[in-house]
């Protein structure tokens, strides 16, 4: 047994540093499912995709898993082990594997870690952020205009539900609406009772497509009025929706629905 024990720590000597490296978290760089699942079900704390919005990998918060990976000027991500061309960029970019979780490879890269309690610190604010723009929202309409979509008039009630006024259409389309929040981002999200597609985009109109706080707030673009102005709430037909197409005025959409009494502009 004692000469047993002495040639396995003799073979742990050999090993490259990086492969003991690897398997600091128990786990190899082997994908065991072509699926995904989030950071924390691999012991892990998610904070926001990188390097950009769309992308499969994360920027990893700091707990006693990943505090011993950390190294002065740099942070850690976590890609899915199955996403090998993310990783493989990521390497690309000068990152470097140190660690694998259960369903995550866990790559070092040049930035600064997040820790826990600015995190909680980060979703306090967040939340509370969340909370004024769903009171902002509720029990209001917004219209706006684009070169892609027309003119669109949009009521919001308190429960997230939607109606949208959309050119074109030859009833208001009900859906849904939520607010949702990332470490750095606010985003407003809908979707419809539609199997229609979005033109700018090509998303369903089933499923949840979500887009920056900050372009509801847009000045130029969007209008935000207090209440149900234009009268959208389980309303069926509306009148002549072509028109939407162009771009209309507060007061050539207040002609258009039959409206005589003049709208609260919405302040926040």
């Amino acid at each position: 047994m004692h000469k047993y024990l002495k040639y396995m720590l003799a073979m742990a000597c050999l090993l490259p540093l990086n492969s003991l490296a690897d398997h600091t978290l128990g786990y190899n760089a082997a994908a065991t499912i072509s699926s995904y699942t989030s950071p924390e079900a691999s012991g892990l704390i998610g904070v926001r995709p990188y390097p950009n919005p769309s992308d499969v990998c994360q920027v990893i918060a700091e707990n006693d898993t990943t505090l011993a990976l950390i190294h002065k000027g740099t942070m850690l991500i976590a890609c899915p082990k199955h996403e090998t061309g993310a990783i493989q960029n990521r390497i690309n970019e000068n990152a470097h594997i140190v660690a694998h979780a259960k369903h995550w490879s866990i790559l070092r890269v040049p930035g600064h870690m997040i820790s826990q309690d600015q995190l909680n610190k980060q979703k306090n604010r967040n939340s509370k952020l969340v909370s004024t723009i769903e009171k902002i929202l509720s029990n209001s309409t917004l219209t706006s205009w684009s070169k892609v979509h027309g003119t669109q008039v949009e009521y919001h009630d308190a429960e997230g539900g939607v109606w949208l006024a959309y050119p074109g259409n030859k009833k208001v389309l009900f859906g849904q609406w939520r607010v949702d929040s990332t470490q750095d981002t606010l985003k407003v999200c809908y979707r419809y009772n539609t199997s229609g597609h979005n033109p700018a985009t090509g998303v369903i109109g089933y499923d949840w497509e979500c887009g920056p706080w900050e372009n509801i707030t847009e000045k130029g673009h969007t209008t935000h009025f207090e209440g149900d102005v234009f009268k959208l709430y389980k309303r069926g037909s509306f009148p002549d929706s072509p028109k939407l197409r162009e771009k209309l005025s507060t007061k050539q959409l207040l002609q258009l629905f039959g409206i005589s009494s003049p709208p609260l502009v919405a302040s926040y």
